[in-house]
């Protein structure tokens, strides 16, 4: 099992989240907006936590499919989405074994989820979403990197993985990707594009950076 409990903790005790990310409003923009029907586009918000991305994804008029480990966020979520008049069909799943059929989805969406598992348990990941995903179907990520300050402070579990890291919101297991990690995990898919973002705060004293990942889904695994 992948899901790391502390997440049940956080989200039992306070909300998470309102609005979706920028990014995946650019990207669901980009590739999505001109759908002659948005029903018919079956995504999958991995990790949705409260909610937010499934809010907007629903909102546009897509088939939205999100799952979490933490009970308590699917609660939250689903009721977000009831409170606006919205739908959308949610699961409490472990990543690792998603309960879909290959090539199910016509797009899957990580904002910040994998990046909270070990090294192995990530891998495991990144297959199941090519499992899940139709020929020619795409995969967007946002994940933490290298970049993101609090590391020496924090406890390394294994490489580039730590717990305490004081430069998220979250006292959870996450783990830093380096670049080349992510284009060998992205073997898995084509046309694949790795930009970053780099934010500083607290006057450029502590920063994070992340990875926004995107590639194309080959033949169902």
């Amino acid at each position: 099992m992948a899901f790391d409990d502390n997440w049940e903790a956080i989200f039992s005790q306070q909300e998470w989240g309102k609005y979706p990310n920028e990014d995946v409003i650019r990207f669901t923009a980009r590739n999505f907006y001109s759908a002659e029907d948005r029903q018919s586009i079956r995504i999958l918000d991995l990790g949705c936590g409260g909610g937010a991305t499934t809010w907007y994804l629903a909102r546009e008029g897509f088939d939205v499919y999100s799952v979490d480990g933490s009970p308590s966020a699917i609660k939250q979520a689903t009721a977000y989405l009831r409170h606006e008049n919205l739908s959308a069909t949610f699961t409490v799943a472990d990543f690792v074994q998603l309960d879909f059929d290959n090539g199910f989805f016509d797009a899957v969406y990580d904002l910040g989820a994998i990046q909270h598992n070990t090294k192995v348990n990530i891998e495991k990941i990144y297959r199941e979403v090519a499992r899940v995903l139709k020929p020619g179907g795409l995969f967007f990520s946002s994940s933490i990197n290298v970049e993101t300050s609090g590391q020496d402070s924090a406890e390394q579990v294994e490489e580039n993985t730590f717990l305490h890291l004081n430069s998220i919101n979250a006292d959870v297991l996450v783990h830093l990707f380096t670049e080349k990690e992510l284009r060998n995990l992205m073997n898995l898919f084509k046309n694949v594009t790795i930009d970053s973002t780099l934010r500083s705060w607290n006057n450029g004293k502590a920063q994070i950076g992340h990875y926004l990942v995107s590639g194309v889904a080959g033949s169902s695994k």
